[in-house]
């Protein structure tokens, strides 16, 4: 692969801030804030409609809403996965982030990215080309400036910024079937490419959604062990390597998907297939010192955990809807009704006031408070899919 290259074309791309290619059709309407509010309409963000203008906000500092961006997915079946970031507050139009271009010649684009919490930063882990070649890098949003930490055969993906943003954990494997003798990696690696260290390198034919605990102490994962029937279960291992612990006995009736930690050090948030049952996904609380997963909503799909642990997800048959709940609650409140348009990929604003959301080919962002909505992107062609979209810490 010409890493050059992919350097050029990150740095050209973001000088460019790219409003339309391929024939795709992209705009934005204006932000929220760009029209006089009304008391019905609300404003963004916690500020408030005073004589049909909205003001406050945190600190009245617009350089925090100008800052705010919200990251996704974009492809269709010839175009491979790229990110694309979208500033929500001042009505800006699409800025494409990587260019791997067609899948006419076999690569797979982005297959996981994850913001820093600076903010100015995101990782991505993707599959450029047809020889199966993989990369990790990251990427500065404002330069276009990628920095390669690792690019090999190995197939890197799951990649994840630890909360203090100097470390990323990633997934190492070989593409294809699992095989006998094959495992598995769960590596880290600081963000200048420097102290790499693998926690796991044996024992998992697969290893997937490592998630960093609060203090950056620990790594939890899902693996799949080998020489095992087993559908996975939720490890924790600490961050040097030692110490590792299985924290579910599931006995085999679910099929973990995903894996978040939340802001508590002694709960996590598991997604997964319920076999025994109708095979419906669920969504989990696992708590640490207790090895059966605690059901926290039917029927579920996408969660996404806010600091506060809030959490946002797909919801009801077909998962056509978006659904809020917080860690402990029985409550489950629908925040859309979507009458068979199916909203996907729902994700927390910083605050925790409003959420952005896709309904194809576009990505909405909604007041969880006042219900207002304001339409974020304009992509015209429905061929295009948006998917894994997340805002900016």
């Amino acid at each position: 692969m010409d890493l050059g290259k992919l350097v050029r074309n990150l740095a050209v791309g973001m000088a460019l801030g790219v409003s339309s290619m391929y024939g795709l059709s992209c705009g934005t309407k204006p932000a929220g804030e760009t029209e006089p509010c009304t008391q019905e309409s609300g404003c963004s963000y916690g500020r408030e409609c005073v004589d049909n203008e909205c003001v406050g906000g945190e600190g009245d500092d617009d350089s925090y809403f100008i800052s705010e961006r919200i990251a996704f997915l974009l492809s269709n079946d010839e175009h491979a996965e790229e990110i694309y970031l979208i500033k929500p507050f001042n009505g800006s139009v699409p800025q494409r982030l990587t260019f791997f271009g067609s899948r006419m010649n076999g690569g797979a684009g982005v297959n996981s990215y994850d913001w820093s919490s600076n903010k100015g930063q995101i990782a991505v882990t993707a599959q450029p080309q047809e020889n199966y070649t993989s990369v990790l890098y990251t990427v500065d949003i404002n330069s276009g400036i990628a920095t390669i930490l690792k690019d090999s055969t190995f197939w890197y993906r799951d990649a994840t910024w630890s909360h203090d943003g100097t470390f990323i954990v990633c997934v190492g494997g070989y593409t294809g079937p699992p095989s006998d003798g094959v495992s598995d990696i769960l590596l880290t690696i600081r963000s200048d490419g420097n102290e790499e260290k693998t926690l796991i390198d044996q024992g998992f034919v697969r290893i997937s959604s490592p998630t960093w605990s609060t203090s950056d102490d620990r790594v939890a994962f899902i693996g799949v062990p080998e020489n095992e029937e087993n559908l996975g279960e939720v490890y924790v291992v600490r961050s040097n390597g030692y110490d590792l612990q299985k924290i579910t006995q599931s006995g085999n009736y679910i099929r973990p998907l995903s894996l978040q930690w939340s802001s508590n050090e002694e709960e996590l948030l598991l997604e997964g297939d319920d076999i025994i049952g109708d095979s419906r996904r669920n969504i989990y609380s696992v708590i640490l010192g207790n090895l059966i997963p605690i059901l926290i909503a039917q029927n579920a799909e996408k969660p996404a955990l806010s600091s506060d642990s809030l959490l946002v997800f797909m919801c009801n048959s077909g998962y056509s809807d978006i659904c809020i709940t917080s860690l402990g609650s029985s409550t489950i409140n629908n925040v859309t009704q979507s009458e068979g348009i199916s909203e996907i990929s729902p994700t927390w604003s910083h605050n925790q006031q409003q959420i952005g959301y896709g309904v194809r080919p576009n990505i909405l962002m909604q007041n969880i408070s006042s219900g207002h909505k304001t339409q974020l992107t304009v992509f015209s062609d429905s061929n295009w899919e948006i998917d894994n979209i997340k805002w900016s810490p």
